[in-house]
């Protein structure tokens, strides 16, 4: 025995098929691409939310700006606590130093915020009045305490500036004392300026 639809049905199912697949498009659509990498951890866990070009600002207790963090696309986990972030930028503008900019294509927020590790075409960029002063650091694995003002990797780093170049396996820097201490391999070269 064979059933046939009337007209209201056969449109009401079209209607509905419409819709389903509107929505099937629309979910894809508001899905973050998958510019952030996934580990093990991440791949059974599901996010509870997502940003796209996000800004946050983390101010001193006197409300003087201490550093500016932005990005393309955030994903947070809230089972383990930590978020993806995809196309980072740090700002930086503490007491005791100039403005520090920070670049790098991926990276993971934990511990409530207090740690940043970056992965990929990772650039500092130290900035000074005197062009001479401005410091470019580039490495491809760095991990940042913004609000200790401190950074360490064990990678390869280079650095750059007018009238030197480092080349080094690991570094540590202490922003708000303005030390830099690399850790082993370190080849430098100088140029001296014509007066």
């Amino acid at each position: 025995m064979r059933h046939q639809l009337s007209a209201s049905s056969a449109l009401t199912y079209s209607i509905l098929i419409i819709i389903l697949m509107g929505s099937i498009w629309l979910l894809k659509k508001t899905t973050p691409p998958d510019v952030i990498s996934t580990d093990s951890t991440t791949s059974t866990e599901l996010a509870d939310y997502f940003l796209k070009q996000f800004k946050t600002v983390e101010t001193h207790l006197d409300n003087e700006q201490q550093y500016q963090f932005s990005g393309t696309h955030l994903i947070h986990f809230p089972h383990s606590a930590h978020s993806k972030i995809s196309d980072i930028r740090v700002q930086m503008s503490g007491k005791n130093q100039n403005q520090l900019n920070i670049w790098a294509d991926n990276g993971q927020l934990t511990d409530n915020g207090q740690r940043l590790d970056l992965q990929k075409n990772i650039r500092l960029v130290s900035y000074d009045p005197n062009p001479q002063k401005t410091v470019t650091i580039t490495s491809q694995s760095l991990t940042i305490y913004p609000q200790q003002e401190y950074a360490h990797t064990d990678s390869p780093v280079h650095i750059q500036s007018e009238n030197f170049s480092i080349q080094a396996t690991g570094m540590t820097s202490w922003w708000n004392t303005q030390k830099l201490q690399l850790h082993s391999h370190v080849k430098t070269t100088y140029t001296r300026t014509t007066p």
